[in-house]
């Protein structure tokens, strides 16, 4: 939280109030600082961990301290709620409480997964709730959680699993002429930027994709078909990591 310090001092230039651990000496990491030139009182952040700090007033000349005052910093509290299975790239609501500090966020990754993991998706707490939060395109055992953006603090978790998308694709002819535009038939999720995409025979996710179409734009899509002869595979991507979740082969002649 963000409290108020009141102080007197000679404000110099570059003075300011900061706290830190009690017993903390001038050469020990302080948490957070407030310049006494932005005003008084000063608007000091409280450290995310819990327990016994001290607040003091620093000349900037040296780091000098030349008054203090303990303080006890309490836990804080949160809670996340979440249905305990959602759908591959699905956006799901998920209900939170808690300190709702700025920038605070509530994000997705894979279980067991520690601060210094990657998270695969958040969403900020001050843009509602409950938060519209995006699931992963990969199935799996995954965890949401609350954290505060200072230090990336997780204060809150949930388990939930993450499920396979189901998608499908026809066309009326395994064999089509270069060049030509197709009507490809289509099943998915139909998320936002989704689209059906074609490339080489063995192409992966890496390689360029000749042509493509949003699937927001009709079923059947209109395929554009490459130029060149040979064979190819027609796939349908999530837009969220470019991720294929059906194929098709065709031949061009």
């Amino acid at each position: 939280s963000t409290i108020e310090v009141g102080w007197t001092g000679p404000d110099n230039r570059n003075d300011y109030i900061g706290i830190g651990a009690a017993g903390a000496v001038g050469s020990d990491r302080w948490e957070n600082f407030a310049y006494t030139e932005r005003g008084n009182p000063a608007e000091l952040v409280m450290p995310t961990e819990p327990g016994a700090y001290v607040i003091r007033y620093f000349l900037d000349q040296d780091r000098v301290a030349i008054a203090e005052v303990p303080i006890t910093v309490t836990a804080v509290a949160a809670s996340i709620t979440a249905p305990p299975t959602a759908v591959a790239g699905s956006t799901v609501g998920i209900g939170w409480t808690g300190p709702d500090y700025r920038n605070d966020y509530i994000g997705i990754g894979a279980a067991g997964a520690d601060g210094s993991d990657r998270w695969e998706n958040f969403a900020y707490t001050e843009r509602g709730n409950p938060a519209e939060l995006v699931m992963p395109v990969e199935p799996g055992a995954y965890v949401i959680r609350y954290f505060l953006d200072q230090d990336r603090v997780a204060i809150a978790e949930v388990p939930i699993t993450v499920t396979a998308v189901a998608a499908t694709l026809s066309t009326k002819d395994p064999v089509a002429a270069a060049g030509t535009v197709i009507e490809v038939e289509w099943t998915g999720p139909d998320y936002r930027n989704d689209y059906i995409g074609i490339g080489p025979a063995g192409a992966d996710g890496s390689d360029r994709w000749e042509r493509f179409v949003y699937t927001e734009r009709g079923n059947p899509a209109q395929l554009q078909l490459p130029e060149a002869p040979g064979a190819y595979v027609i796939r349908y991507f999530m837009d969220q990591d470019r991720t294929p979740v059906a194929e098709l082969p065709i031949t061009l002649q």
